[in-house]
């Protein structure tokens, strides 16, 4: 597993198409810091498909984070694992429509969820 550092976001590149973000406890998130992170993605060798939001701290995305979700080229599939946080609403509503997201309370039952939606097996939890 490699790690890359952008901004506030700490970004774990399993190898196996899935890459986990986790953001630093009280930051926020701009669309440019997320536009830097689709660029990121793109370049990684492993070539990832699956991005695992794993929301263990407390955070705020600036509404210009969403608009840039739509620049990317790479991800297909999201899991988020609230760890017991109730933004899942606004995540919806703002969420690009053509990125396959769910959410999750256990991250280990995420990254099974994204490791077998990127092999093409079945999919069980999905919002």
């Amino acid at each position: 597993m490699k790690e890359f550092r952008l901004g506030p976001i700490a970004l774990f590149d399993h190898e196996d198409g899935i890459v986990e973000g986790i953001v630093d406890e009280g930051a926020t998130v701009s669309g440019q810091t997320l536009s830097e992170m689709m660029h990121l993605l793109a370049d990684l060798p492993s070539k990832p498909r699956g991005f695992m939001v794993n929301r263990k701290n407390s955070y705020a995305m600036d509404f210009s984070a969403f608009p840039a979700l739509r620049h990317n080229k790479v991800i297909e599939v999201v899991a988020i694992v609230n760890n017991g946080r109730q933004s899942q609403m606004i995540i919806q509503r703002f969420w690009p429509k053509f990125l396959k997201l769910a959410f999750f309370d256990v991250r280990d039952e995420a990254y099974a969820w994204l490791h077998a939606r990127l092999q093409g097996g079945p999919v069980k939890k999905q919002m």
